[in-house]
């Protein structure tokens, strides 16, 4: 499969060595970092580019950058942010669920459980979450868990709806944004959410303290043998 690292027991993916959850968790961490910086540049880049936009009106150097448009403004201010924003929010939530998945399956591994991630009910955090407390007998961080799953609510409406609240989610929606600061609902011909500067900073914040938890509530960590 061209994969040096582990051996990854699952009934559809074979052939890798999986790293330790120890591993697991420090190289999710640093990921998480790099997100992080990722996500202040893009804020950043998206801030400055609209502001030279705005300047460019006025001077006829800068507004051959734009080919002379006059109309870029909304877009560069709210549509682009929004875009880039939502589409970063997929990603990051992904990664956020593999690498739950990744540390069942490290411990699987590595404490050589007979039951797998894949025989339990359910899919993604939730599930990872009942291996790693029912099967690997972990404790579990409770202080965010209810805010990592209001970004999971947001995460499905934009993977499902384009990020559209249909009518009987409406409620339940308007609650979980009611607890952020960083999400609005725009009104229009349908509901649809806003994901304001912040929200991915926010989130990113959260599973780095979940995954920095899970560590000191589990410590000592299954750790890698030398030379591997």
């Amino acid at each position: 499969m061209g994969v040096k690292h582990t051996r990854i027991m699952t009934k559809d993916k074979v052939g890798t060595i999986l790293k330790s959850p120890d591993q697991v968790i420090a190289y999710y961490l640093m990921e998480i970092g790099r997100a992080e910086t990722y996500v202040a540049f893009s804020e950043r880049f998206l801030k400055e580019e609209h502001e030279t936009y705005l300047k460019s009106l006025d001077d006829e150097k800068t507004a051959k950058r734009y080919e002379y448009r006059r109309d870029l403004s909304a877009d560069l201010g709210d549509s682009f942010p929004q875009l880039q924003r939502t589409s970063c929010l997929l990603v990051l939530f992904s990664t956020f669920e593999e690498n739950l998945d990744h540390l069942c399956w490290s411990l699987e591994q590595h404490r050589k459980l007979n039951l797998k991630l894949h025989d339990l009910s359910g899919r993604g955090i939730d599930r990872s979450r009942a291996y790693l407390s029912k099967v690997a007998g972990w404790k579990l961080p409770t202080s965010n868990w209810e805010k990592l799953k209001d970004v999971q609510r947001i995460r499905n409406l934009f993977a499902h709806a384009s990020g559209y609240i249909p009518k009987t989610d409406l409620e339940d929606i308007s609650r979980v944004v009611k607890r952020s600061r960083f999400l609005n609902v725009q009104s229009l011909a349908r509901d649809r959410i806003l994901v304001q500067a912040g929200y991915l900073e926010h989130f990113l914040s959260l599973i780095k303290s979940y995954f920095r938890d899970l560590a000191i509530e589990n410590a000592p960590l299954p750790t890698a043998p030398r030379g591997n």
